[in-house]
This record gives structure tokens, sequence and C-alpha cells, in this order.
């Protein structure tokens, strides 16, 4: 078909199909997955090929004389026109040859008929529902997400055909290719967790500072780099500095420097801009918005999904999903436990996977080693029960404390400055675990071990007189989170 607006019906292929089938019942196994009778602009049609698909669902044999004593049983033989009209059909398209390509043409007409009837019934409940336009958002996106989903139906597989599918799709993950989970782009953790599947609900949790949000942007940076499309919904900090942290962290600049009024030298420009030209080819979506509840981030969601085939999403943080109305405690964990909920629903419905922000209480700190437990997660329980997993940020160079000079993760030991535990404390579809990760705090950065890493030193060099600066440069220091 060309690019152009599909017709909203097309009834010279829809009586060649019919008449396909009619001259070769068994074609029927060849569209049955892709139309259904729904799909039949022409009533007479569409009751022709209802007949047809019970038929086929019963294993009856399919030809023009069945058809016929199927249709009088139902009494509606008369209704279609009678056996004129089945023999005319038939005589139009003798062959089934073109079926699919017919069936696929009658199914792109119909998308386009289901698409307009959405957008009728919206406004029709805007014009009946006035000041109620977030429900008539959410109910014209769950149609539309329904719509796309009966597009995406595939026909069912053989058993050989099954353990072929499963052995490919073992294969790219051994070849590290792009198989449809989320990756972090950290390796020992990846090794961990091998991928996040579609319609997971992952929380990344730890204390105020820890890395949250630097782990979040990690996974987003290594999947925007292998062009896997998603959505970062940013509730803490504005764009412009998430963003900052990312070219920070492609360039290896600090972030201090880059975002002071010192000049960078030659090498250190080209770098940002390098890394910035980088960023901006990346398939992600950035949201800053305010939103309330789930329904709202569900419904930014889908709305971006329509024009992006986004894999995945991340929310920071849990705790800045509140309505305006200001909430008691027992409120405020009732409607958190409302929007886990939520969430879980849309991973699922829209097939993402989708990673939120959460704390972990203050009082974590007066552990004996100040290691984050899943028990320690801040006002729900809810996160236990819906999420698929749970990982938590262990970063004791934090804490400052002068005794501490190693830790061990794993069983393998390393010194407190410059690294970090993962901990996989919960994995619905997987194992639980702990790994190793490298941390730069001047670039809110989580890296690979295995890989060595730099950071562009900073040396300062001569400004315009009348440029005012401050008197010392920036220093390389770890920001909050």
């Amino acid at each position: 078909m060309s690019n152009s607006i599909p017709p909203k019906n097309n009834p010279d292929m829809e009586r060649a199909l019919i008449g396909a089938l009619l001259s070769d019942g068994a074609a029927m196994c060849r569209v049955a997955h892709i139309i259904s009778h729904e799909s039949f602009y022409i009533p007479k049609l569409r009751l022709i090929y209802a007949a047809i698909s019970d038929m086929y669902e019963r294993g009856d044999a399919v030809d023009m004389i069945t058809v016929a004593d199927k249709l009088r049983a139902n009494r509606k033989l008369d209704e279609v026109g009678g056996i004129p009209m089945l023999s005319d059909l038939a005589a139009e398209c003798p062959t089934s040859a073109n079926i699919e390509r017919y069936a696929e043409v009658i199914e792109s007409a119909y998308y386009h008929r289901s698409t307009q009837r959405i957008l009728a019934e919206a406004h029709a409940e805007l014009n009946d529902r006035l000041g109620d336009a977030e429900v008539v958002m959410t109910n014209m996106l769950d149609r539309s997400a329904k719509l796309r989903a009966k597009r995406g139906i595939k026909q069912p597989i053989s058993s050989r055909d099954a353990v072929k599918k499963t052995l490919d799709r073992l294969a790219y993950i051994k070849s590290k290719k792009y198989t449809g989970g989320i990756q972090t782009g950290l390796d020992r953790l990846d090794r961990i967790i091998v991928e996040f599947d579609p319609g997971e609900l992952v929380f990344i949790a730890a204390r105020p500072s820890i890395g949250k949000t630097a782990l979040a942007q990690a996974i987003a940076d290594f999947n925007g780099q292998k062009g896997v499309p998603g959505m970062f919904w940013s509730g803490e900090m504005g764009i412009d500095q998430v963003v900052q942290r990312s070219v920070s962290r492609q360039s290896d600049v600090s972030l201090n420097l880059l975002r002071s009024r010192y000049p960078l030298r030659s090498d250190q420009q080209a770098a940002v801009n390098l890394a910035s030209e980088r960023i901006s080819n990346w398939p992600i979506i950035w949201d800053e918005n305010k939103y309330a509840n789930a329904r709202e981030i569900g419904n930014a969601i889908r709305a971006v999904a329509i024009h992006t085939p986004i894999k995945w999403v991340v929310l920071d943080q849990l705790s800045k999903i509140v309505p305006d109305s200001t909430l008691n405690d027992k409120e405020y964990r009732m409607h958190l436990n409302a929007v886990i909920s939520g969430l879980k629903n849309i991973a699922n419905g829209l097939g993402i996977t989708m990673f939120v922000l959460h704390q972990i209480n203050r009082d974590v700190k007066d552990s004996k080693d100040y290691r984050p437990r899943i028990e320690d997660l801040k006002d729900t329980g809810k996160v236990e029960e819906d999420a698929d997993a749970v990982i938590l940020i262990h970063r004791p160079e934090y804490y400052n404390n002068p005794k501490l000079k190693n830790f061990k993760v794993a069983g393998d030991e390393y010194d407190v400055v410059g690294h970090a535990e993962i901990i996989v404390a919960k994995r619905r579809q997987g194992a639980t675990g702990s790994a190793a990760v490298g941390y730069v705090g001047s670039l809110t950065k989580f890296h690979n071990l295995d890989a060595p890493q730099t950071t562009v030193a900073y040396n300062p060099t001569p400004e315009p007189p009348e440029l005012i600066v401050p008197s010392e440069p920036p220093k390389d220091e770890e920001l909050p989170f």
C-alpha cells in the first residue's frame, strides 16, 4: 500500500476475500488471525464471514454449499442475497493466491474507521460530560490501546516453531543484541538480571543523595545509545538539569565545571559538543509536567506511545506523584498504594518496562553497615507486593566514616572510595544478588569496573576582563541527587 490515508472501506477487497474463501475454504487458516467479522464494512459480507469463521472454528468444511446451509440455519441466507450472491462472489475470485493481501487491506480500512469512531465518541463524551476531560481522555486512550493491541494479535504456532523462536531469542541474548528486554548497561548487574521484560515494574530505591537518579539515568543513557526508545519523567528536577547530567557523563566533564562561568578548554568543549550531538539523537521523550495520580501518568505515557514505540519509562520519583490537596499520613500511604497498583497496570497494558524511583527511610543510617534492606522502603508495603523487581543502592563512601576503608560485595573486597553496591533485592522472574560498580561523584556516574574510567581534569584558563567570575574555580565534588 502507499503511504496515503487508506479508504474507510474497500468493497472490492471484501468481495474478493469472501469469494476466495468460498472457492478455497482451507485458505481460512491464512487470514483468521488477521481479521474478524468486525473488520468488514459491508453488512452482508460481514454476516457471511462470521458464518465461515464459526465453521472454521468448529472444524467444519467450508465451501459454497456448506456456507449456504450455515446461513440458512442461522436464518441469514436471504439477508445476504441467497445462493445467487454466494455464486457471484465465488465466480469473482476463484483463487486464494492473494488472500492475505486482501485481509491486510480490509483490516487497515477497519483500523481507520475505528480510529475515527474513537475520536467521535470522545467528542460526544466531552459534550455530555463537561468538566471531566481527564476521564474522557482516559477512555479514549484505553480504546486506542485496545485497538492497537488487536492489530498485534499473532497467529498461534507449533511446538517446533515455538522452540526455534525461543532458541533464536536466547542466541540474541548471548550475542548482546536487542531482544525486546531492557538492560542497565552495567555488566555485573546485567549478569544477575539478564534483562527486564516488557510489563515489569521495577523500583530503584535508596536514601536521599545516594544515587537513585544517577542509576536511572545510567539505564536511560545506555538504552538511548542503543536506540531503544523510552520516556523519562522528572518530577524532581527540570529537564535541563537532567540533561546536563547526561552531558557531563557522556563528555567526562564534571557537572560543577560544566555549570560554572569558567570557560572550558578546547578539548573539553569539543567533548561537550560531541556528547550533546550524541544525546540529541537518542530516542528519548522527556517530561517534567506535574502529575497527581497514576491515571494522569498513564495518559501521558499512552499519548507518547501513540507516536513513539517506547519500550521503557523512568519515573523520578514516586513521592512526586501527589495531588494538590494536603493528605494526612494515612491518606498519603493509601494514595501511594493506589499509584503503585495503577503503574503496574500501565506497564502490563502497554508492554513497557517501568522504572520507579523511591526513597528508603532515613533511619537506615542507624544500621551497623548502612546497607539498605527491602523492608526499609518508605511509606508503603505495596512495593513488595506489586513490584517485579526491587533494586537498592549502597554507597558507603557517602557516609564518610573514617574507620571504614573497604567493604565486601558478593564475597570480593573493594575500596569504599569510588565504589558502590547495586543490590537486586527482589526479582519475580529471576535471580537476586549484588553487583559491584564504580562511581564518579563529580560526574554523578555509575560505571563498569571492568572498563577504564577517566575524568577530564580542570585547568583554568584566562577569561575576558569584562566577565565576572568566582574567585576560585569549581571543585569536582559530589552533587546532591
